[in-house]
Order: C-alpha cells, then sequence, then structure tokens
C-alpha cells in the first residue's frame, strides 16, 4: 500500500515538472498557444489572405520562418520557436481545407483564412 502512494506522488512530480517544462519552452514564442480548440493543435496562427500573395510569404510577414526547398515545395521546419521535430509538424489549411501543393506555390486571395497548425504526429 506505502509502495503504491510512493508510485503515485512520483507519477504526479513526473507528470508536473513535465507540464512545468513545456510552459518554460513556450515563454517567447510569437505562435499562438490554442486550447487544443481544433483537434490535435498544440499551436495555431491565424492569417488573413491577400490577392497574389502566397501562403508562406503571408507567414514570413509577421513571423520568423525557417525552411527547406524540396521538389513537392517548400516545408516548413520552425515558425518562430516552435521546429519540427519527429512527433510534431506544421501544416496549413486554407478555409478549412489543406491544400495539397507547398505554401510557397499557394496563392491567397483577400477573403481567405489561413492556418498554421503545430500538431503532433499521430493525431
Amino acid at each position: 500500500m506505502m509502495a503504491n502512494c510512493i508510485q503515485r506522488r512520483q507519477y504526479f512530480f513526473g507528470a508536473l515538472m513535465l507540464l512545468l517544462m513545456l510552459m518554460a519552452a513556450g515563454c517567447g514564442d510569437k505562435a499562438e498557444r490554442s486550447d487544443s480548440s481544433e483537434q490535435g493543435d498544440l499551436a495555431r496562427i491565424e492569417l488573413v489572405g491577400r490577392d497574389s500573395t502566397t501562403v508562406l510569404a503571408l507567414l514570413m510577414e509577421s513571423h520568423q520562418v525557417q525552411y527547406k526547398q524540396s521538389s513537392l515545395g517548400t516545408f516548413v521546419t520552425a515558425i518562430d520557436t516552435l521546429e519540427v521535430t519527429r512527433e510534431t509538424y506544421w501544416i496549413y489549411s486554407v478555409n478549412d481545407s489543406n491544400p495539397s501543393v507547398g505554401a510557397d506555390r499557394y496563392v491567397t486571395s483577400d477573403s481567405d483564412r489561413v492556418v498554421w497548425h503545430y500538431r503532433v504526429s499521430g493525431w
């Protein structure tokens, strides 16, 4: 019984430490942290489209962006301080749809709602 109580305390303090580390890592991020208002989002960045401007150009106007070029287009590897890892990734949507082209190839219109989603793989 005593071992069970100690084990629960260790689990609780371990979870608390993990939560505190995640909160500390998020300090200074420009990306808006969400409360998972969209399933699987750890953070979200919302932008308003502008005629003849790509999704990537819109993002780069207001955020620090790191990316890699590939034959499929530009792959965003970090926005502000939130980097892509084995467990996380950035993906964008336009008007609640996920386009099948890179962010450097999707040209927006004035009425478009662009959202960058920071998610955990497998969600």
